[in-house]
């Protein structure tokens, strides 16, 4: 088989993090327990280990609204489930640098309630309020709790119901918010050319491959072709290794369709010597060239 053309491959194909403006993005988050909805009433719902990306404490449960009808926990929980201190104790969560904005905190027995709410950071103590509450709706707290790591919650006396914790915090960009408006991925003309067979006898194909995505400065070159597979419809499955830049060694799987239009995929990645494989680029699909020839042949 042998081609050459170009594509202009979608935001995103490119997996390098660095390449990504800007670095890092805000996160607004509301955890809201509904992905926890297990399809039956239960007061025994276990928070699972990193959930929502934090450390919940021990006796940190969740439970469903209907579970105690005409409760503190129906009235206090938005969707379908929320959060309780389980045995009225003490819980937290956190585990890494956030902003407390606020959360429903409701009685789940007591007509009136007071709980005090705590931020951390480091082990030190940054805010601390008392709150009072009530069993008959789900009572809104603002909080703006700036720069802490860990949030508790203390109830002063029997449980609470607590839902829609909505906290802000900072993390790297990365390839998946390239669909968002505020966050630039590089992008543009993307050139390739190839070609490939297997010569008498020869248990591995021959021939070059060149591809350069110039607005991530990524030329990569062929070192050599594992295998070569060519289906009845034209379609042509080339894997083997090559340099990136001239450096390293990179693992590479193209697929090339001799058809009306050509199409083109390009995937690139790196593997450790633990197995473990790095993305590099992916147009992700059979992508329609913008110019060039494809040619396959049986």
């Amino acid at each position: 088989m042998t081609g050459g053309g170009w594509i202009e491959p979608p935001e995103g194909a490119f997996k390098d993090p660095s390449s990504i403006d800007p670095p890092e993005i805000l996160v607004n988050q509301v955890i809201d327990f509904e992905d926890l909805y297990p399809g039956y009433e239960t007061p025994d719902i276990p928070l699972p280990a990193g959930y929502a990306g934090f450390d919940w404490s021990p006796y940190s449960y969740a439970i469903t609204k209907y579970y105690h009808a005409g409760s503190g926990y129906e009235y206090g929980t938005i969707g379908m489930v929320s959060l309780y201190t389980a045995w009225a104790a003490d819980i937290s969560f956190g585990g890494k640098p956030f902003d407390f904005k606020g959360a429903y905190i409701t009685a789940a027995w007591d007509a009136t309630e007071n709980v005090i709410v705590e931020g951390w950071a480091d082990g030190s103590l940054l805010y601390q309020t008392t709150i009072t509450t009530h069993n008959d709706d789900a009572y809104w707290f603002d909080f703006e709790f700036e720069g802490v790591d860990h949030v508790w919650f203390r109830p002063q006396g029997a449980h609470i119901a607590i839902d829609d914790i909505t906290v802000s915090f900072v993390r790297p960009t990365t390839v998946d918010d390239c669909v968002l408006p505020e966050v630039t991925c590089p992008t543009g003309k993307t050139n390739f050319g190839f070609n490939a067979k297997y010569k008498k006898n020869a248990t591995e194909p021959t021939g070059q491959l060149e591809f350069q995505f110039r607005a991530g400065e990524l030329n990569f070159h062929s070192s050599g072709y594992d295998w070569l597979v060519i289906t009845p419809d034209d379609l042509a499955i080339l894997r083997g290794s090559g340099t990136i830049n001239g450096q390293g060694e990179y693992q590479f799987r193209l697929w090339a369709r001799d058809g009306e239009p050509d199409t083109f995929r390009m995937r690139i990645w790196e593997v450790d010597e633990f197995g473990n494989r790095t993305p590099i680029f992916d147009n992700g699909y059979a992508q329609p060239t913008g110019g060039g020839n494809i040619t396959v042949h049986h």
